[in-house]
């Protein structure tokens, strides 16, 4: 193996390019990628000068994006943008994110920029995707390495093995080609200690423009926020998640005095006002999650808190959710996914019982805290009848709104499997046409286009029934969660419908009119809105 001499590495998040028909009510989240941020801090505390392009964040019209042809949308930079950035920083590595495979074709193509700007650079991707497709990914001539899982230490080691300095007994969760053979080192170890990393290097990215867009996974009520991490892995085996194949099956959490002292720092050096809380588990060891919060309450910082990855339901309870309301959280988002048990327990394996949903939701409730939830359409071997019941469920439960997603089989998970070894999918299907608002798995029980019909009824939920439209709703978080959907989508008609409604539950006659107008020249036939225009004139 020929060994380089490294200095500077620059770590990319890939724009994303999709089809155009199937961003129609939907928009990428931008939010600072926290994984290239702690893999940073490691290179930079190991001597190594980082660069961090966010090839999405760097794109003015990132919010709406780009259209490169009348079918395809870009969201990013373009690819002379990037390599414009490449070329003007010469780095002898490059490192790509590929968390999901939707985002496959954009990051395979920063590795080609990035070979025919620098042929001798290395090229390193990592994430869900490579993890689980290390053969196929490697068989790209401009991909050197895949870093599997959890990349901290694994990418520095790799980096080390091509400098090197490090020999195949030392690496752990990597995978490359040497004298064009493929060689693959599966990974056994993870960080126990993970109170030893550095915190993210966060000021390598454009925190301000992230504000400025204010679209993160979830949602930001205040400004500044940023997302945090404080625990990894799981010990649930739900046959959909990678999540414990990528961070491992065993639960390691950060101690409540390193989350309290990153917060700290976050409050004092950029003026933070709320985290997005990104942990799979992060209420799974109680004492540990109860520490952290009396310490926020104790601090008396002026922040609040969400979980938009979800949140463990059943380690909740009425003393737990006190303490969450208490210490400023603002929503928390409850990882449902069916509103069948036998689904949930025999099909998906996810350790929950619908009861205790209803349990914690309405004990929410009556504190005052919002709720959003999960939910799944179109799993092998769900029903038709239990699609509905996941529907049924949603209206009953009334959290303030529902996430529905079409179930997507992702790389390395059970349910990958099953779908393929039954023919449930096309297995040649474009990974950029993999997204979580179409359906691409049909059964003896249902096809694409069933659960297509199911998903936008499922979203008419939270615009025609939303709960909080309702008597004793709250119609100031309705306002709100139907303005974020506009400045995702502004050609969103549900949306501008709903809101008029919300305008005219407070009596704001002129507010409601001007939406209804608006849904008419989005949709001329809209006869909700005609009919709502008509009884106001």
């Amino acid at each position: 193996m020929n060994t380089k001499k490294i200095n500077k590495v620059l770590l990319i998040e890939p724009p994303k390019t999709v089809a155009k028909e199937l961003m129609k009510n939907a928009r990428p989240t931008v939010q600072p990628p926290i994984g290239l941020t702690y893999i940073a801090a490691l290179l930079e505390a190991n001597k190594y000068n980082v660069k961090i392009l966010d090839a999405i964040i760097e794109d003015p019209l990132c919010w709406k994006g780009t259209m490169l042809d009348e079918n395809t949308l870009r969201f990013g930079l373009t690819n002379d943008q990037i390599r414009q950035v490449i070329f003007e920083y010469q780095p002898d590595v490059v490192g790509v994110s590929c968390v999901i495979s939707i985002k496959y074709n954009d990051a395979k193509n920063i590795c080609k920029i990035a070979k025919e700007v620098m042929p001798d650079c290395i090229t390193i991707m990592g994430g869900a995707h490579p993890t689980f497709n290390i053969e196929a990914v490697l068989s790209d001539p401009n991909l050197d390495g895949v870093v599997m899982g959890e990349g901290d230490i694994s990418c520095l080691e790799m980096i080390q093995y091509f400098e090197g300095k490090l020999g195949h007994d030392k690496l752990d969760g990597v995978a490359f080609k040497e004298n064009k053979e493929l060689v693959v080192i599966p990974k056994t170890r993870y960080i126990q200690d993970l109170d030893s990393l550095p915190f993210p290097a966060r000021r390598l990215l454009p925190l301000s423009r992230y504000w400025e867009i204010n679209l993160p996974h979830g949602e930001a009520t205040r400004t500044p926020w940023t997302t945090i991490v404080t625990s990894r892995g799981c010990t649930a085996s739900c046959i959909y998640c990678s999540a414990g194949l990528l961070w491992g099956k065993k639960y390691r959490a950060r101690s409540a005095e390193n989350v309290l002292k990153e917060i700290d720092f976050l409050v004092n050096n950029y003026g933070i006002k709320e985290l997005l809380i990104e942990d799979d588990n992060f209420t799974l060891n109680k004492q540990r999650t109860i520490k952290i919060l009396d310490g926020i309450i104790e601090k008396k910082w002026d922040i609040s808190w969400t979980t938009p990855n979800g949140i463990a339901i059943f380690t909740l309870d009425t003393k737990m959710l006190e303490k969450i309301k208490k210490s400023g959280c603002s929503s928390i988002t409850l990882a449902i996914e069916s509103g069948s048990q036998r689904v949930l327990t025999d099909i998906m394996k996810k350790p929950l019982k619908i009861s205790k949903v209803e349990e914690v939701v309405k004990e929410a409730k009556r504190i005052g805290l919002k709720t959003k939830a999960f939910f799944m359409l179109g799993i092998p071997g769900e029903t038709k009848e239990e699609m509905n019941q996941t529907l049924d469920f949603a209206r009953k439960v009334g959290v303030d709104w529902s996430g529905f997603n079409i179930t997507v089989p992702l790389s390395g998970t059970e349910l990958n499997d099953i779908c393929i070894d039954n023919n449930y999918v096309n297995a040649n299907i474009n990974s950029s046409e993999i997204q979580f608002t179409s359906g691409r798995i049909h059964t003896s029980e249902f096809d694409e286009e069933f659960v297509n019909q199911k998903y936008a009824e499922a979203n008419k939920i939270n615009f025609l029934e939303n709960p909080n439209l309702k008597e004793g709703g709250n119609v100031d978080r309705a306002i709100f969660d139907f303005k974020r959907v506009i400045r995702m989508v502004p050609e969103h008609e549900l949306a501008h419908y709903a809101l008029g409604m919300a305008y005219k539950k407070k009596n704001l006659t002129t507010e409601a009119i001007k939406m209804w107008q608006r849904v008419l020249e989005i949709n001329p036939n809209n006869k909700l809105a005609k009919k709502n225009l008509r009884v106001c004139k």
